[in-house]
């Protein structure tokens, strides 16, 4: 029989998570030596760059209506060129997005923002020296465009590699900072620009991206750098599929609209009699409502469907824009409109990358995700010059109505892009389900017959059973020693805990810990005795460790035939000492397979513990008894992240100076722990 141990169902165990949380076995990161906290700091650190790369992008409405009110009033070209600032900096957010995520992924993601955060700030202080618009087009447009764009992916999907669980609300809470830094840079920016002038509020601008930037980028990382990413994953391809092309077609027509009313919202509110800095006030209101609209609507979609969540905020956003902004002329319909603009707009950019997950399975989401970028470059190229075009036309300088019908009219497209691919995909899932419950139906429920793609699902629930018991086991054999470490729980405080145990001596050299069902695992170690007393019995002197593993990953597999039993859901990891091989280490599982390991682990954290001790047993095995404890025991602490107590823990050990199955006591295992405590 092949090889079928506990990562082959992987996939499986991930079918019952969210597709945010989904993660493959071939795609886990490798564990790195990283504080606790580090994960918080990757967080805080993307979320000041975000805020700090865009909150100057949608603060730029008030320096181009102070510009245009001001220091270009009577030269209408020159305020139409004014207008492809905005535009330039928003399409360079996406032209450079996805090359700059690939850099980041084989180079460094800290390296590549620290140099998108120094052209930044020269792209603001070369902007400080410009006297024409399309000068400023070049350096606050293009230069610090580029800047953006090569910052705003890698600290858009840094976080999500700290998190398999809580991921989508990390991410929610890193693109949070975009309105955040909008709410804090747009009144800093008026208040700068009233009282000094544009050009110092640019250089001033650039000092604090330049120090807060460089701070923040210290701390932008990821657990490992992915070195497999390739420019061929960016497939046009893709456009053969009906339901992708859709969500191309949405993803342009939010793009094209997005950015606008933050744009010339300010010039709106100006016309119509209110003040400047009272106008910078409410796109500070609208900048807090998406912070906050990107946090509630991610959190949300986990519990009414992603795109159920992206439906009803692209509907919200178009109704804000057709019925809420021709009447937002004084400051209370104001606020109404930031508010509901802003949750709404900003609760798009939450949703829309699990989306495209849910869509189109998240194995693809990069190279998906960089055909997206492109075609919103596309879109955001388009937005700001069309709206100004119609502003410019005869009757709309001061109504503004048919840029608010043209931007509705966009998010309205969107939202019938969404409604179409919700409606293809629910028909897509009632197609599959009922084809699965037909064609599935014998196959989950016997042992003995096979699916047609070759699996035996009742073996991989065993697989799972083992997982879901949320205990995770280590063994780790040193050169003279072998040691077993798994956690000890007590389910109830009546229960007397000197009674519950998962490891236990088979022979007086041979020993194993069950790592699963509490009475599958009791039930194979009165096997397990069995077989080696037999042994004993007939051959007159006691089995190998090797043998024993073997014999039971026979009867293991014996299981997966008849149709009268069931595989145990349990896995053995089982230790001992040979006369003429030294320590040994062996697990077997439900499915019959055995082999042999210099360290293994079993149970819920189990490929977190293979990825640590893979990383750690690169160079020789343990010298000692000592050192081998330490090794499995700090294992077991990393992938759980918790310190442990005496109580806490079961410790097992064979050694060459006493060859003889040993279970440690509470009081050593509390001298073991404070040993490696004191050793750190």
């Amino acid at each position: 029989m092949e090889p079928f141990d506990e990562k082959g169902i992987a996939t499986l165990a991930a079918d019952d998570v969210s597709t945010a949380d989904t993660t493959s076995p071939s795609t886990t990161d490798e564990i790195k030596e990283h504080p606790r906290y580090t994960r918080y700091l990757v967080i805080a650190s993307c979320f000041t760059i975000q805020g700090l790369s865009c909150g100057v992008v949608h603060s730029w409405g008030v320096q181009q209506e102070y510009l245009a009110n001001n220091v270009y009033k009577d030269e209408p070209k020159k305020i139409e060129t004014l207008s492809y600032i905005g535009t330039l900096m928003f399409f360079s957010l996406y032209l450079w997005g996805m090359p700059a995520g690939w850099i980041a992924e084989v180079w460094s993601y800290r390296n590549l923002c620290f140099i998108g955060v120094v052209i930044m700030a020269v792209g603001q202080v070369l902007a400080s020296f410009c006297s024409e618009p399309w000068q400023l087009c070049i350096t606050q447009g293009i230069v610090f465009g580029v800047g953006i764009g090569l910052v705003f992916g890698p600290t858009s999907t840094a976080p999500a590699g700290w998190f398999t669980k809580r991921r989508g609300l990390a991410t929610g809470i890193t693109v949070a900072g975009v309105g955040v830094g909008g709410l804090v840079i747009a009144p800093l920016t008026e208040f700068l620009v009233r009282t000094t002038s544009v050009a110092w509020s640019q250089r001033i601008t650039a000092i604090y991206i330049l120090v807060l930037g460089t701070i923040s980028c210290w701390f932008v990382r990821v657990p490992t750098q992915n070195t497999h990413r390739s420019f061929r994953s960016f497939n046009w391809r893709e456009f053969k599929n009906r339901r992708f092309a859709v969500h191309a077609a949405m993803v342009f027509f939010v793009t094209a609209a997005y950015i606008v009313p933050y744009t010339y919202l300010p010039e709106f509110w100006v016309t119509h009699g209110i003040s400047s800095q009272t106008a910078s006030v409410l796109i500070a209101v609208a900048n807090v409502a998406s912070s906050v609209g990107r946090i509630v609507t991610g959190f949300s979609a986990d519990y009414i469907g992603v795109l159920n969540s992206l439906v009803l905020s692209l509907g919200i956003a178009c109704v804000s824009c057709l019925l809420v902004w021709p009447f937002a002329t004084n400051i209370g319909v104001g606020v109404v409109m930031g508010l509901f603009y802003g949750f709404t707009a900003g609760g798009y950019w939450s949703v829309a990358p699990l989306a495209a997950a849910k869509l189109f399975g998240i194995e693809k989401l990069a190279s998906n995700t960089g055909t997206f970028y492109t075609v919103s470059a596309v879109g955001a190229w388009l937005g700001n010059p069309v709206g100004n075009a119609i502003l410019s036309g005869p009757g709309h300088g001061t109504q503004f109505l048919g840029m608010s019908i043209y931007i509705g009219v966009l998010w309205f497209s969107a939202f019938v892009m969404a409604v179409v691919n919700r409606a293809s995909y629910s028909k897509r899932l009632i197609d599959i389900t009922m084809s699965s419950r037909s064609a599935n139906a014998g196959y989950d429920r016997h042992i003995t017959i096979f699916s047609p793609e070759g699996r035996l699902f009742q073996v991989e629930y065993a697989f799972k059973a083992i997982s879901n018991a949320g205990l995770t086991s280590v063994g780790v054999r040193g050169k003279d020693s072998v040691v077993i470490v798994t956690q000890k729980k007590v389910p109830d405080k009546l229960i007397d805990a000197s009674t519950v145990t998962h490891i236990f001596r088979i022979t007086p050299h041979i020993g194993c810990v069950m790592t699963g069902l509490d009475p599958d695992g009791r039930n194979q170690v009165m096997r397990a005795r069995q077989e080696a007393a037999e042994f004993k019995y007939k051959n007159g002197y006691e089995i190998a460790p090797d043998m024993l593993a073997k014999r039971m990953a026979n009867i293991n597999q014996v299981y997966t035939q008849k149709a009268f039993m069931r595989p145990l859901g349990v896995s053995m990891i089982l230790i001992g000492w040979d006369d003429e091989r030294g320590p040994q280490l062996y697990k077997t599982d439900p499915a019959g397979y055995f082999a042999g390991y210099r360290a293994t682990a079993a149970g819920a954290k189990h490929q977190e513990a293979f990825n640590y001790l893979e990383k750690k047993l690169k160079s020789d095995e343990p010298a000692n008894v000592e050192d081998t404890v330490e090794m499995a025991v700090a294992t077991l602490s990393s992938v759980l992240a918790a310190n442990f107590k005496a109580q806490d823990l079961e410790i097992a050990v064979v050694s060459k100076d006493n060859p003889k199955f040993r279970v440690l006591s509470a009081e050593e295992i509390d001298n073991e722990l404070t040993r490696i405590a004191e050793k750190d």
